[in-house]
């Protein structure tokens, strides 16, 4: 049972720690080794663990600094700190392969229920049980033992790692050929499940929908409307902050709809791609392509601006035909399509690789906090940092998945504080039978230096 366990850990990145521990390696450029921390995600439906691999410098109290960190704010703002505010780590210690991890009071006013409880004993038994000397964990508070956190599972006794809470996307969309955008777009809080867990990536889109996720995309915020802008949009309507934002940045023009948005109408892919351009930036050349001659054979009595806007976004690689040769103009955008364009949009990279953050022209000070979904063997995902063909830092981390399915990760790696200007954030997977590099993602961004 023991052996299952420790591989269900190294499949997200314990290993990382015992090579680090065991070899000496560096998992980046001035660390000694690396650590995996578990911290909370939420989705409409359930709470689960996303591990983040940290490069770090060796430390004498690893235990105690990997607890510590799960303590900290998250390095990523879709993720939430699995224990209470104001929780601290009295002492930590390891004896005959327990890990005793003794907290001060604030942990008893956890309140959440028997799936929140198991994702906070979750995220503090697993992290410590990724060291090689850790078998169980036993958790206090004030130095006694305590029955239960929150009143739904027992704790009395050492707790072995969980396994079944990680990540790993919706199960109606992991074998989906959108898999990996619907993957990223959900981390970038772009889009969301239903409460029943499901992602449902061939059911259909609707305008207001549409709209939502090209301004959270832009990474607008929603703005209250100062007057109705259409006669079936009340102020009131969930939508209607997005709408207005998208007015005021020029994504969506009221001439277009007359009093009537019709925003639980399906929204097709001729209007889609037309919104898209709008989003980022690229009406001027819709302008210029106006009657343009598309290459699908379904587009021919398309009215001339329509064709401008897909031949834009055409050229742009933002949206495609079908492999019949068709473009289907009229037909309504599926949730894996709208996953898709925003992923290409975002310019996260694919198709085995997504890179949700850190963003391209992304300023960056002290370490690279990169998070994405992975189609890779083994999950391994390989990262390096270059500026003027010299390597300032390289990691790996491990996603919640090996291939061929899809799966998420996260890693913290720092760089030379001294160094800065542009560099390039590449992450790829190592072929298994030849190292070659495989996949590779480039991301170009900008460093800063905190003197």
């Amino acid at each position: 049972m023991l052996s299952m366990r420790r591989r269900i850990i190294c499949l997200v990145g314990a290993c990382l720690l015992l090579v680090g521990l065991l070899t000496g390696a560096a998992g980046a450029e001035g660390a000694e080794m690396q650590m995996v921390v578990y911290y909370q995600f939420m989705t409409p439906s359930d709470f689960y663990l996303f591990p983040v691999t940290f490069s770090l410098p060796r430390s004498p109290t690893p235990a105690r600094q990997a607890v510590e960190l799960l303590l900290a704010e998250p390095p990523f703002a879709f993720l939430d700190p699995p224990l209470p505010s104001g929780v601290r780590l009295l002492r930590v210690w390891i004896e005959d392969g327990v890990a005793y991890a003794d907290f001060s009071e604030e942990i008893l006013g956890a309140n959440v229920g028997s799936r929140g409880e198991e994702v906070l004993v979750g995220a503090i038994v697993n992290t410590l049980c990724q060291f090689v000397t850790v078998d169980k964990v036993q958790i206090m508070v004030e130095g006694r033992k305590v029955e239960s956190i929150a009143g739904h599972m027992g704790v009395f006794h050492p707790q072995e790692p969980i396994s079944g809470l990680l990540f790993r996307g919706y199960p109606d969309a992991r074998e989906h050929w959108a898999a990996g955008s619907i993957l990223a777009l959900t981390l970038r809080r772009v889009l969301d499940g239903y409460p029943d867990g499901q992602f449902r990536p061939d059911g259909s889109v609707t305008r207001a929908e549409w709209v939502k996720m090209l301004v959270e995309a832009r990474g607008l915020e929603p703005e209250p409307p100062d007057a109705q802008q259409f006669a079936d949009l009340p102020p009131d309507h969930w939508a209607s902050g997005y709408v207005n934002v998208a007015i005021r940045a020029r994504i969506l023009v009221p001439s277009d709809y007359g009093h009537c948005l019709g925003p639980s109408a399906g929204v097709s892919r001729r209007e889609a791609a037309m919104l898209l351009v709008r989003a980022f930036g690229m009406e001027e050349r819709a302008r210029q392509l106006h009657g343009a001659q598309l290459p699908f054979s379904d587009c021919a009595s398309l009215p001339a601006w329509a064709r401008g806007f897909i031949a834009a976004a055409l050229e742009a690689d933002l949206i495609r035909g079908y492999p019949d040769g068709s473009f289907r103009p009229q037909r309504v955008l599926t949730r894996a399509e709208a996953a898709t364009l925003l992923a290409r949009a975002l310019k996260m990279g694919g198709p085995d690789i997504y890179v949700v953050w850190p963003q391209p022209g992304d300023v960056l000070s002290g370490s690279v906090r990169v998070c994405g979904a992975a189609r890779v063997f083994e999950g391994t995902v390989s990262l390096r940092l270059t500026a003027d063909d010299q390597v300032l830092a390289r990691g790996f981390t491990t996603s919640t998945e090996g291939g061929p399915s899809w799966g998420c990760f996260a890693a913290v790696l720092p760089y030379p504080d001294e160094v800065a200007g542009p560099a390039v954030l590449e992450c790829y997977w190592p072929s298994p039978v030849d190292g070659s590099e495989q996949g590779m993602v480039r991301v170009p961004v900008t460093l800063k230096t905190s003197r």
